[in-house]
């Protein structure tokens, strides 16, 4: 962490300001001053001026009497005369013990006499009491030069600091700036007082703008003598001082970045950060942020990302509570599984929030949020926003602030109890590739009953890319043993587990050399005892390409793969109801990749055949495999209904079974009423009746006779 203290050597100058301090003790340290002086140590909270005092100290000379005064301790000006003096008489009787019992005296007698004969500040002054007898006949004037005599018989300067007088309050204020000019006026005596001017100023003109414009700054050109600006920070130190402190939690943390990402890190600090920041104590509290969140969540949400996020906690703190209380505003359903992306109109009014949030900042701190919203956020780009475009693109990682299943990670510096923790997963990643099947597959069961298998296999969709080659197969294979324990219902936007599961090894295998995926696609099929998972994965490998469309494998792959499906399937129709071999759809799939391989009519139509003599229903079941399956999330949330059998549905049936021989069946239940008209005239937001299936296929059935169809 950074202590967030002071510095006070020439090798922890970040800034070059030690010349600076450097010429200012060369000055107060003149010797022979007849009169007291006066300077004034401008600069904002934060930038440094209590470092450049520790500065100025180091280079005064040994024979310099030094007092630090810190006027913020007291609440009354009795107090703080008491305190002054006292302290004067201390440093003075520490530095020249010849004197010490006469200054001390000396010191005691002018504040009482302060106290007796005059009205300090405007305000009437308790007596200064000091051990001993107060000489009661004392004037104020030669108390005054008793103490000024014994300070020229020091024969030493004294430079007496008085830091943070911005901290006062504005009586407090007037207080100071009358006892180094009225009071405390001695000979060879230099008073260096530092605070924000523009603070102090205004403080000053609530009482002085009646009588004079810029009253606080006139008020100030008649205290300092020498009004000294704090020299600016250059952009070039600070981005230095920045990088030094980042790259030293960098490496604490242990956090390995190659060159390319750590490169970019610093562009994006430099572009983002430092145009709005000009003090290192801003600086010094981001590092702290970054030292206290990093290690927390390190391995578990992307650095970048958190380190920028932290740095709109540090620079804009409304705006990140903003951000942290509005998942729903910054996070990207597309993200997970099956999200849709928002719609213009949905984009907008998001964007509109935003903008109304940052209205508070200036100009130049809007522009530099937009540019992080921009980055952070690149779902919610829009046209009608023009946000500040950042160097380099953002890479589309899983564990992003965006991240639907991450954002809370950014604000709770936790892996949730319901959540899997990415490094576990690592770990896990990295093992399994030189362990048997049975410890992947234990593996994997073990992630299903510990955190729930919708959480496993939504995180593991998102670690599609995370596996080495080597380890794909045995992931593969474990997670195809786990599907026989998986949901065929759909759970998630639609899809099942057992879906799912298919997708995520699909996309593995995919990721293979062409010339490891088929072997490696056959053995885990041959592992497989869920036939609604090989089906799913056979069409995910074998069709699908990296960007989601379906492309033709190599006749020889598929004619191979479909051979072996259609075998497997024969082998289970001997110990199986047909309908409980596979879903409807992939049941429907199977059947048409039969057609495929010229296994219909045959074995195929044989099963269909015996089905329609022996099992009641089996007509209309077969039937509904051809009719539209409509899945609904509305209004009354997840929906799957049988809606009219469409033309090419009807195609579909006719290369698998006759069907004159089905309707055959169909007629004793339903009779022989074809619709009227199309079925496309049918609504497709309603279920169906089963006799409207009927009639729909019927109707096809006599446009097939009328040679309607080909």
């Amino acid at each position: 962490m950074n202590p967030d203290k002071p510095i006070s050597t020439l090798s922890e100058d970040k800034f070059q300001r030690y010349e600076f301090a450097k010429r200012i003790a060369g000055i107060v340290g003149t010797p022979k001053i007849a009169e007291s002086l006066v300077v004034g140590l401008y600069g904002k909270w934060g930038e440094g001026k209590t470092s450049v005092l520790n500065f100025i100290r180091q280079e005064l000379p040994k024979e310099t009497v030094v007092v630090n005064f810190n006027p913020w301790l007291f609440t009354s000006q009795t107090e703080l005369l008491n305190a002054f003096f006292q302290e004067m008489a201390g440093a003075l009787g520490a530095a020249k013990k010849s004197i010490r019992e006469k200054i001390g005296t000396a010191m005691a007698d002018y504040g009482a006499a302060i106290g007796s004969v005059t009205k300090f500040m405007g305000m009437p002054l308790d007596s200064v009491q000091r051990s001993g007898e107060v000489l009661k006949n004392i004037s104020l004037a030669s108390a005054k030069t008793r103490v000024d005599k014994l300070i020229v018989q020091a024969n030493t300067n004294i430079v007496v600091f008085i830091d943070d007088i911005d901290r006062l309050d504005v009586q407090e204020i007037q207080y100071i700036f009358k006892l180094v000019k009225l009071v405390g006026d001695f000979p060879r005596t230099c008073y260096i007082l530092s605070f924000d001017d523009e603070i102090v100023a205004t403080a000053l003109s609530e009482k002085y703008r009646s009588t004079q414009e810029n009253g606080g700054y006139k008020y100030l050109e008649k205290i300092i003598q020498v009004p000294l600006k704090l020299p600016k920070a250059t952009q070039t130190a600070l981005r230095q001082y920045t990088l030094e402190l980042l790259d030293n939690i960098i490496f604490k943390t242990g956090i390995v970045w190659d060159q390319a990402e750590a490169a970019a890190i610093d562009k994006k600090i430099e572009e983002i950060f430092l145009p709005i920041v000009d003090n290192a104590r801003l600086l010094g509290r981001y590092a702290n942020a970054l030292s206290f969140s990093l290690p927390l969540l390190k391995g578990e949400v992307d650095t970048t990302d958190l380190i920028l996020l932290e740095g709109i906690k540090v620079f804009f703190p409304k705006f990140y509570d903003f951000i942290r209380e509005n998942p729903d505003i910054f996070t990207d359903r597309t993200l997970i599984f099956g999200g849709v992306a928002d719609e213009q109109a949905q984009k907008t009014e998001k964007n509109k929030n935003i903008i109304q949030q940052i209205t508070v900042y200036s100009e130049k701190q809007q522009k530099t949020i937009l540019a992080l919203v921009k980055y952070l956020f690149p779902q919610l780009s829009s046209e009608r926003i023009s946000y500040p475009r950042l160097s380099g693109q953002k890479k589309e990682k899983t564990m992003n602030l965006s991240h639907p299943r991450y954002f809370d990670r950014y604000f709770t510096y936790c892996v949730l109890q319901d959540d899997i923790s990415d490094i576990l997963l690592k770990n896990i990643f990295s093992n399994i590739a030189n362990q048997s099947v049975e410890y992947a597959t234990d593996t994997v069961k073990d992630l299903f009953d510990n955190y729930g298998v919708d959480n496993v296999l939504f995180k593991l969709l998102d670690w599609t890319d995370a596996l080495e080659d080597k380890a794909i197969q045995q992931f593969a294979i474990a997670i195809t043993l786990n599907s026989i324990s998986l949901s065929a219902k759909a759970t998630f936007l639609l899809r099942s587990q057992l879906q799912i599961a298919s997708i995520i090894v699909s996309r593995w295998l995919r990721s293979l050399p062409d010339n490891e995926k088929e072997e490696a696609l056959f053995i885990v099929l041959e592992r497989s005892d869920n036939f609604d998972f090989t089906i799913g994965l056979w069409s995910d490998v074998l069709w699908s390409s990296h960007d989601g469309y379906y492309n033709p494998p190599p006749e020889d792959q598929d004619l191979r793969a479909k051979k072996a499906l259609v075998s497997h399937f024969l082998k289970l129709c001997d110990s199986q109801p047909f309908f409980d071999i596979l879903n409807e759809l992939h049941l429907r799939f199977l059947l048409r990749i039969a057609h495929d391989i010229g296994r219909v009519p045959g074995s195929i139509q044989t099963i269909i055949e015996t089905g329609l003599k022996n099992i009641e229903g089996f007509a209309l079941r077969f039937l509904k495999l051809y009719s539209c399956t409509v899945m609904s999330a509305g209004n009354k949330g997840k929906q799957t209904f049988k809606t009219q059998i469409y033309a090419e549905d009807f195609e579909d049936l006719n290369k698998v079974f006759k069907p004159e021989i089905l309707n055959n069946y169909l007629l004793a239940e339903f009779g022989m009423h074809p619709l009227p008209f199309t079925p496309t005239q049918l609504s497709d937001r309603q279920p169906a009746s089963d006799a409207e299936i009927v009639s729909s296929f019927q109707w096809h059935l006599t446009q097939l006779k009328t040679n309607a169809y080909s």
